[in-house]
């Protein structure tokens, strides 16, 4: 199987986003505390996973929004956009293919898997917020029980409710592998619509800004920007993530909160901040962010300071270098 050109995957992406940019969308509610989703996470969900399987057939995906039923059928920009206006998710006239569904349970040796996340940010979306972002990330993936978006939802909750912990006595355990392997993130796209930026990245091949490579700054703890953020779908937590947060206050210059997990990591990436800290994300959430940071010279790990596995729900810490990378972990782990 041949790894796809990332200037192909970027105008899929581009396409994308016109479905994002578009006036009208209806806002419903999932499962969950302040939870929404809107008609466009479902149409620019449905127009990725079309075209995608067709850069790469035989590949599977790890999406957020799974609900979404014969994405085969949906082969233009324009029949996702009525499907958008209209309520209907299918387009019979268009069934031109039987390619394979969005969320495979099947185990292969070797099976590259997208990760999506149509809308990070979705909230932001909704309320005409710059940050939201399209995050397209392809990892290489060695006989994993991969999970289906609903199921890493259900682990999301599991995990906010188990009592193994991480050396802090109060904080669930998020880190770490809980069965089958990781993935290895190979391409990865941000795309920020609002504000035009696209940013990229190839494994070993740097990481990009609309065209420009990037690298993280070289600021120390005491001078730098924290980003971060407060559990809204577990308030149980939020004392604990405030005393953290505080606490990292108390030692860097200055705290941010955009509301979106992939452009606050590239944000990273590109120096306008030095940390960030959540303490709990899907891997659509990050997987694609990832690799963008590590190539411009960031690191990023779990609570527990291990590597995310992309393909688990995972609290995150990441920093423009391991020296703050691990004081960010004393903290949070103190």
């Amino acid at each position: 199987m041949t790894t796809p050109r990332i200037e192909d995957v970027e105008k899929i992406v581009r396409q994308a986003a016109e479905l994002m940019m578009a006036a009208n969308f209806e806002i419903t509610h999932k499962e969950g505390y302040a939870n929404i989703v809107t008609s466009t996470d479902v149409a620019v969900q449905d127009f990725l996973c079309k075209h995608l399987a067709e850069l790469l057939p035989g590949s599977r995906f790890l999406c957020e929004e799974d609900d979404i039923e014969e994405v085969d059928k949906l082969t233009t920009l324009q029949g996702v956009q009525e499907c958008r206006s209209t309520g209907v998710k299918t387009l019979p006239s268009e069934a031109t293919n039987t390619s394979q569904p969005h969320n495979l349970t099947t185990s292969q040796p070797e099976q590259y898997t997208w990760i999506i996340d149509p809308i990070d940010g979705t909230a932001n979306f909704a309320r005409g917020i710059d940050q939201c972002a399209i995050c397209v990330g392809l990892g290489v993936v060695n006989k994993v029980d991969e999970l289906t978006s609903k199921q890493v939802n259900k682990l999301n909750d599991s995990e906010a409710n188990n009592s193994s912990t991480t050396s802090n006595s109060d904080f669930p355990s998020f880190g770490g592998v809980r069965g089958g392997f990781p993935a290895t993130i190979i391409l990865g796209i941000v795309y920020i619509p609002r504000t035009g930026e696209m940013f990229y990245a190839e494994r070993g091949k740097g990481a990009f800004r609309n065209g420009k490579q990037i690298h993280v700054s070289d600021r120390p703890f005491a001078n730098g920007i924290l980003c971060t953020a407060l559990p809204v779908y577990h308030k149980e937590y939020a004392p604990l993530c405030s005393k953290i947060i505080l606490e990292a206050f108390t030692q860097c210059n200055d705290i941010r909160r955009f509301g979106a997990c992939a452009p606050e990591l590239c944000y990273l990436a590109m120096g306008r901040c030095e940390m960030y800290f959540e303490y709990l994300l899907s891997p659509w959430d990050f997987a694609a962010a990832s690799l963008i940071l590590t190539e411009a010279g960031g690191v990023i790990a779990d609570l527990n300071g291990n590597a995310p596995t992309c393909l688990h729900p995972s609290g995150i810490v990441a920093a423009n270098n391991k020296e703050n990378l691990d004081r960010m972990l004393g903290i949070v782990n103190s």
